[in-house]
């Protein structure tokens, strides 16, 4: 009884599946299909805003299906986006966009 109780349940008795590494719901039995179903949903949770962002940015939305790309896609997408040039940019550059200031026609002062 008291041999049990120093073990402290860090041996390796104890029911199966029990522990890391084990045939439990998590560990390395765990079904492959349901990995691919969660990795496809949560990219096509990413194509809609990834769309939306490219038309905005004045860029061809079909790169937003980039992220359906395991591991590279979505990386892939980003990085397209922070470094390209954005064509609906320039003409806030210029001066011209929503965040100009804007010029009084003739103010008192």
């Amino acid at each position: 009884m008291q041999a049990h109780a120093q073990d402290g349940g860090g041996g390796t008795g104890g029911m199966a599946g029990e522990g890391m590494g084990g045939p439990g719901p998590m560990g390395p039995g765990m079904a492959p299909g349901f990995s691919i179903a969660v990795t496809l949903g949560f990219s096509l949770l990413l194509i809609y805003p990834f769309w939306r962002i490219y038309r905005r940015a004045g860029l061809n939305p079909w790169f937003s299906l980039l992220v359906l790309l395991p591991y590279v896609g979505l990386p892939a997408a980003a990085g397209i986006l922070a470094f390209q040039s954005w064509p609906n940019g320039e003409s806030r550059r210029a001066g011209k966009g929503v965040f100009a200031p804007k010029s009084s026609g003739g103010g008192s002062g």
